[in-house]
């Protein structure tokens, strides 16, 4: 009976993160998207009212407070920042596999053609420069994804969904669906799935949610444009030639060895 009302817990918790991406579509369409501060700085302050809402509820809903208070409470270990670094390095290591295994699966079903289809070709460097130095660029990456996001997800995918579902069910098939949700929270599926898995295990070894917290702040300032955000994708991908994602095929393997082995490796961690 404990488990079948922790596992209900876990998909009402899922449920309202999916209920607040729902509802701020709409208000981002009418209301965000009409603030003339926001035009004039070209901010798209869809994603970043998901967190700013979803922190404004973690902060002023008494349970919910009491709860992520107790949580954030917890200090990481010693060899806290070894974990966390690998986890960093595994994150990338697994993201930039994820990406090469879409490609080597469009690739195989339809050719070159497919391939150049499907990715396409981004942007020049100095645009992609320019956009990521501009004021949105830097309110978005330096202060969204690097600051307030991983604070919030974090205490949802990890520090509720994930414990609620683990105590349910147990701690693989806990993070194999908290990240899964994670991942579809996102919209790319399987880079946002295995970092899903990656943030459970520095969780799990750091034994604090702050270990999780950190890694993920550093993953997504790492992904900045002028940092590693440049090297996610191959330049050259339109012609869709498949040699052009070596680095990421390499990376997929390793993912297949060494994520099994990481999460091995957390198995018997307390969280």
């Amino acid at each position: 009976m404990q488990e079948r009302s922790t596992a209900i817990l876990g998909f009402q918790i899922a449920l309202l993160a999916f209920a607040a991406v729902l509802l701020v579509a709409p208000a981002d369409k009418f209301i965000f998207s009409q603030w003339q501060w926001a035009r004039d700085l070209e901010l798209a302050l869809g994603r970043p009212m998901i967190f700013l809402i979803a922190g404004a509820l973690l902060l002023g809903v008494p349970a919910l407070r009491r709860h992520s208070a107790a949580l954030l409470r917890v200090p990481t270990r010693p060899g806290t920042r070894r974990h966390i670094a690998i986890g960093v390095v595994l994150g990338f290591m697994a993201s930039a596999g994820a990406f090469g295994a879409m490609a080597l699966w469009t690739w195989a079903l339809g050719g070159e053609p497919a391939l150049a289809r499907s990715m396409g070709e981004r942007a020049t460097h100095a645009s992609e420069m320019n956009a990521a130095l501009s004021t949105a660029g830097i309110v978005m990456f330096v202060f969204i994804a690097a600051g307030i996001a991983p604070v919030v997800e974090e205490l949802v995918f990890r520090g509720m969904l994930y414990r609620a579902w683990s105590e349910a069910w147990g701690w693989v098939a806990g993070a194999a669906a908290s990240s899964a949700v994670f991942a579809l929270f996102h919209g790319t599926f399987l880079p946002q799935f295995l970092g899903g898995l990656v943030f459970v295990c520095v969780f799990r070894r750091t034994h604090s949610l702050r270990g999780a917290i950190y890694a993920h702040a550093l993953f997504n300032f790492l992904l900045w444009y002028p940092l590693a955000g440049q090297f996610v994708m191959p330049q050259g991908r339109s012609t869709g030639e498949i040699h052009l994602w070596a680095p990421h095929l390499v990376c997929l393997a390793l993912t297949v060895v060494l994520l099994p082995l990481y999460m091995r490796g957390a198995r018997d961690a307390s969280r």
